[in-house]
């Protein structure tokens, strides 16, 4: 009975229970409905994602699997976990047990150097010089070609020694303990590139340059975990032939020694194709490369260009682009314009020492993607472009708003002195892929402490104003103009012209004009660079070379600075550079080249006073007090 009554209480329950609304169609699609990975980029749940929109087959690999983004690791902290052996005499030497034990794939030159010399594009390039002694040298055996040609094709004996390698991974691992306080890298990341290298088709690792220390960090990260170590493409000049001996058994391809700057090199009639010989004997060979990319300069693009030319060629199916993120808390001082010198690595050894401004780095490898599948879709490309001048002259000396949208020229990206040979389709393709992987490598960079510290105190502190707005332009051209009431019996100053029936009604969130103060504080310090420099530009003796006027307006900005007692940060020599490149492009300095010298020299139009004064105001107006 109790059992029965049981029942009949619940089905009682049962019935008495009020049944549950049915779902709408709205709500079962919406639960049905997948979440989708942004285009380009711009909300990266997880760092490293690549942009699908250009490359989608890269996407369908699934490299980067749905797995979560920590699990760093601090490469420079090496205990005898990460080795396969124990004990007391392990644990005072895990480091170079673990060195040991890393695997090394080793590449050595071979018959690179007679491949690149008897390739087509080296031969045409001797007949077109018309040196006869060149021209000969063709015939000749390896070892009797010397001059010029002979210091070029030295370079192409570049290998990777693993007992070097392992060796200066060793000490490096050491160095970098003192320089930072640790170096983080994404165990997941890592895990992808493993996958990666199963495709068949060779690595190029791509970053930003930022300091000298950018690949060999990146070397690094990848021997730790049992990848293969790339080339690293770092056109530096080192006389020391005992350094650049060393340096070429690392993999590191150089400057040839006659050379100053990589600018010199590219105007080399025979480096070019040498170079570009090179590079598809190296990914012929499957080997990785690793290059860096600079977006004040344009330098790095001419090595993006090679690096399509051997798929152009038929030297390799396809290549595996890899953009990497390097985030410094503090860039390492002594490695951002490296000298080589006695003096100079003493003063390095006496830093390590004490210690001082020590910060960590974080490097993220982005997911690779496919450089074939890049160049044939189409979708990376730049569309046009015009000069900087003609997009703000008009603004700035007229007064007229009708020039101020439009897209800017980036040329200078790989200008056309530098590879002539490429067709102006292909030298379109490598500007645009060169400006994808500035921003794919800049997107992957970690947000560091320092930084957030800085935003915290600039929005803390601010003044209030590798009454009226400040930047109201528009409303002080006269250009935007709105009223205050919604009557629109007032939409007319004058009783005798008819009624306007159409309202305008501009309205912004209340937190929009501290928001634009932030941003314009954040952009000050360029602004007022750019302000100094304009000023300093008559005190310069114009004209003069690029290298002499980068140093004395780095002066005198130091002196502007030394004098306010304020704003030091706007007189480095890194803004100074950028600020000469704003005003080429701007046409108030004019370039001319001779000989191996660029000489600067101030344009007819910015010489006179009144339109000078006038760019100086158009600066100021945006500058954040």
């Amino acid at each position: 009975m109790d059992l029965a009554g049981g029942d009949d209480s619940s089905e009682s329950t049962l019935m008495l229970q009020p049944k549950r609304p049915a779902m709408s169609w709205g709500v079962r699609i919406k639960r049905k409905l997948k979440s989708v990975a942004p285009f380009l980029g711009r909300f990266r749940p997880l760092v490293g994602q690549c942009c699908h929109q250009c490359t989608p087959d890269s996407l369908g690999l699934k490299l980067l699997r749905k797995s979560p983004p920590l699990g760093f690791q601090n490469l420079t902290s090496v205990n005898e976990t990460h080795t396969r052996y124990r004990g007391w005499l392990v644990r005072r030497m895990c480091c170079l047990v673990f060195v040991w034990g890393r695997d090394v794939h080793p590449s050595p030159a071979g018959d690179r150097r007679h491949n690149v010399h008897i390739s087509e594009r080296v031969k045409q390039a001797l007949l077109t010089t018309g040196s006869p002694k060149e021209i000969r040298t063709t015939e000749l055996v390896m070892s009797d070609v010397t001059g010029h040609f002979g210091r070029l094709l030295d370079l192409t004996e570049t290998f990777i020694s693993p007992t070097l390698l392992r060796l200066v991974s060793w000490l490096m691992l050491k160095v970098f303990s003192l320089m930072f306080c640790s170096v983080q890298v994404n165990l997941n990341q890592l895990s992808a590139l493993h996958r990666a290298t199963r495709l068949e088709a060779p690595l190029v690792y791509v970053c930003v340059r930022q300091s000298a220390v950018d690949q060999a960090l990146i070397c690094l990260a990848l021997f730790c975990h049992n990848l293969r170590v790339p080339y690293i493409l770092y056109p530096a000049h080192i006389r020391p032939t005992w350094l650049r001996s060393i340096l070429q058994r690392l993999g590191v391809i150089l400057l040839p020694e006659d050379t100053s700057s990589e600018q010199d090199a590219e105007m080399d009639s025979l480096y070019s194709p040498v170079m570009t010989s090179l590079i598809g004997e190296l990914l012929r060979e499957r080997a990785s490369l690793s290059m860096g990319v600079c977006a004040g300069g344009g330098q790095g693009g001419q090595w993006l260009a090679r690096v399509r030319q051997a798929i152009v060629n038929g030297l390799v199916p396809d290549v595996s682009i890899v953009p990497v993120g390097v985030s410094y808390d503090c860039l390492p001082q002594h490695f951002l314009r490296p000298k080589a010198g006695l003096m100079s690595a003493v003063r390095f050894v006496v830093s390590l020492l004490k210690g001082v401004h020590r910060g960590s780095v974080r490097i993220h490898f982005a997911q690779a993607f496919s450089l074939k599948e890049m160049c044939e879709s189409g979708k990376c490309r730049v569309d046009g472009g015009r000069p900087l001048q003609e997009l703000l002259l008009p603004v700035i000396l007229q007064s007229r708003m009708d020039f101020i949208f439009g897209q800017k020229d980036v040329s200078w990206v790989l200008p056309s002195s530098v590879m002539p040979e490429l067709s102006p389709l292909e030298r379109q393709q490598t500007i645009a892929l060169t400006l994808h992987l500035m921003y794919s490598s800049t997107t992957s960079m970690a947000v560091m402490s320092t930084s957030l510290m800085s935003c915290l105190l600039l929005h803390k502190h601010r003044k209030v104003h590798k009454d009226t707005p400040v930047c109201d332009f528009m409303k002080k051209q006269g250009v935007l103009s709105w009223k205050a009431s919604d009557n629109p019996d007032l939409s007319s100053d004058s009783d005798c012209e008819e009624p306007d029936t159409r309202s305008y009604k501009l309205s912004q969130p209340s937190q929009c004009p501290e928001l634009l103060f932030f941003l314009s504080s954040l952009l000050s310090v360029q602004l007022r660079a750019l302000c100094w420099t304009l000023e300093s530009l008559h005190y310069l003796p114009l004209p003069t070379t690029e290298t002499a006027c980068v140093s004395q307006l780095h002066a005198h900005l130091k002196n502007r600075a030394q004098l306010d007692k304020v704003h030091y940060e706007s007189s480095s020599i890194d803004l100074v550079r950028m600020a000469l490149r704003t005003f080429i492009d701007l046409g108030v300095l004019t370039e001319d080249r001779q000989g191996g010298d660029v000489y600067l020299d101030i344009s007819p139009l910015f010489a006179q006073c009144e339109n000078k004064e006038k760019l100086k105001q158009f600066f100021s107006q945006f500058l954040y007090n």
